[in-house]
């Protein structure tokens, strides 16, 4: 009988042994989460309007936690944080993009932003990270995760021509006002410029005829004087 309690109590003394050190073990392995975030700003376009851009994150391999929420809405020149929580050290990728928008007047940024975050054990079992970025196709290491949209509207400029008292322009495009007048004259089509042209052209072939006809009385008189 006392063999028996002396196994039971030998056996349980092993059993209590075991938990503790494994208890210990684990407690000694908890790292402290680290609460990562990832800023990303959306700027302004200029076209006069209000717009709410939408961002995407997405892990890159299995391991990597996932964020909080995998969307944000970001209003243009503000900034949103994706915040991943990471409870133990390593490399975590994910991809960063602008989900384009339904008004056809943007030109919405296509850039890929993959990032890595670094996460290391420092002191007290606590957690330290670091994030680096990279822009898809391009060997930009950019400091920030910046999306620029653009408006495909084009904006017309109206140039404007003020006038002052002695800026001829406004009658005649700088030219001498009788000028102007006898051009309108020549080229208006009411029935006032048609009359004067007639009246002009008549004037003209009348002092003709006149012209040709003395001239005639003139000739004919010489010849009159050299038969006398």
């Amino acid at each position: 009988m006392r063999r028996l309690r002396s196994l039971i109590c030998l056996t349980a003394a092993c059993l209590l042994s075991l938990f503790v050190f494994s208890f210990n073990t684990i407690t000694a392995f908890a790292y402290v989460t680290a609460a990562v975030e990832i800023p990303v700003t959306c700027l302004e376009v200029q076209d006069g309007k209000t717009h709410i851009y939408t961002i995407k994150i997405e892990a890159e391999n299995k391991v990597s936690p996932v964020p909080e929420s995998d969307t944000l809405e970001i209003s243009q020149n503000g900034t949103g944080r994706f915040k991943i929580d990471i409870d133990e050290p390593g490399t975590f990728r994910y991809k960063i993009y602008e989900k384009p928008g339904s008004d056809d007047d943007i030109k919405y940024d296509k850039n890929v932003y993959h990032i890595t975050v670094f996460v290391e054990n420092a002191d007290e079992n606590r957690l330290k990270y670091a994030v680096s970025a990279a822009v898809s196709g391009s060997d930009e290491k950019p400091k920030q995760i910046v999306f620029e949209n653009e408006t495909s509207v084009v904006k017309h400029s109206v140039t404007t021509r003020s006038s002052t008292a002695d800026d001829s322009s406004s009658t005649d495009n700088g030219k001498n006002p009788l000028t102007g007048f006898f051009e309108n004259v020549l080229n208006a089509d009411s029935f006032m410029a048609h009359a004067l042209r007639v009246t002009v052209l008549s004037s003209v072939l009348i002092a003709i005829s006149a012209f040709l006809f003395k001239r005639e009385n003139n000739e004919e008189e010489d010849k009159n004087e050299k038969k006398d």
